[in-house]
């Protein structure tokens, strides 16, 4: 983030080596025009965007929020380059993101797969004692002790 003379702040990135300032294929010049200089047809070096606003404090949250878009922008035109060739028709989004089901799906799987190899191989307490240290207290349990 930087402040223009006019005290209006800006947000500013330099694009990706593999993109800025190279030729942009047809299929991309569409899609991606924020990131291609109109009069050369190249990838630009810099991108840089207005925050349209000269309170600090706000700037750097849009800051934020314009890092985010604009990160998501490079790596989808990255996708875009190396590719070769234009992707169905699908979003940016869809192309980046897994969906909430698939999120909600592998962290399930994480949590119940910890679950079930705490169970059967018990927890760390179990390497907390000895045999002779376990066979004063002879009320417990046997605790699988190996």
């Amino acid at each position: 983030m930087q402040c223009r003379p006019s005290g209006i702040y800006e947000f500013r990135r330099r694009l990706p080596q593999a993109l800025a300032g190279k030729p942009a294929p047809e299929h991309v010049k569409r899609q991606l025009s924020e990131l291609i200089n109109p009069a050369t047809g190249n990838f630009k070096q810099y991108l840089s965007v207005s925050l349209r606003t000269n309170d600090q404090k706000l700037a750097k949250r849009r800051d934020l929020d314009e890092a985010r878009r604009v990160t998501d922008l490079f790596d989808w035109g990255l996708k875009l380059v190396q590719n070769g060739q234009p992707p169905a028709a699908t979003t940016r989004s869809e192309n980046l993101m897994p969906s909430p089901e698939e999120i909600e799906a592998h962290f399930l799987h994480a949590l119940l797969e910890a679950d079930e190899k705490e169970r059967n191989e018990g927890d760390i307490r179990r390497y907390l004692q000895t045999r002779a240290e376990r066979s004063q207290w002879p009320d417990l349990d046997d605790a699988r002790i190996t």
